[in-house]
């Protein structure tokens, strides 16, 4: 059952994305003083808000238990709470690291590239492909906009 307010619900009724998350908040909370944690995909199932929640949510378990921890996501949201949290000065660039991965189809490997992030939590070097169409998508309607009769 989960309680919300005075509204006792069964596990059932509730929204697939705490199933998912559920086991990586009992794993944090049991995470060891200065432990390791590898958590793949903690997006799945999860709205816009609730990644960059949980990315918060990791973070703090990171800094309280002063633990290491690898995250593979595909989630700009989460990757952009990163990037804003360094900006405000809650994580310092040099704490984390993003790699992204990219498939090259006439070696067959992946190539990996490091993506570092400046003091203000800005990309320095950001790798062609990486969330493109956020930033085509966010262009393409600019342009449009502009082009709208006012």
């Amino acid at each position: 059952m989960i309680r919300l307010g005075s509204l006792y619900l069964p596990l059932t009724l509730i929204g697939s994305g705490t199933y998912y998350i559920l086991p990586i908040i009992f794993e944090c909370a049991f995470l060891a003083e200065g432990g390791f944690m590898i958590i793949e995909h903690p997006e799945l199932h999860l709205n816009s808000k609730f990644q960059a929640r949980l990315m918060d949510f990791l973070i703090d378990v990171a800094n309280v238990k002063n633990a290491k921890t690898l995250i593979e996501t595909h989630s700009p949201f989460m990757i952009y709470r990163v990037m804003r949290r360094v900006a405000e000065g809650k994580l310092k660039n040099f704490e984390i690291s993003i790699y992204y991965f990219k498939y090259d189809k006439s070696s067959g490997w992946s190539n990996v590239t490091e993506i570092k992030l400046d003091e203000y939590g800005r990309p320095i070097n950001w790798p062609e492909g990486f969330f493109e169409e956020d930033y085509e998508d966010a262009l393409a309607i600019l342009d449009l906009l502009s082009k709208r009769p006012r």
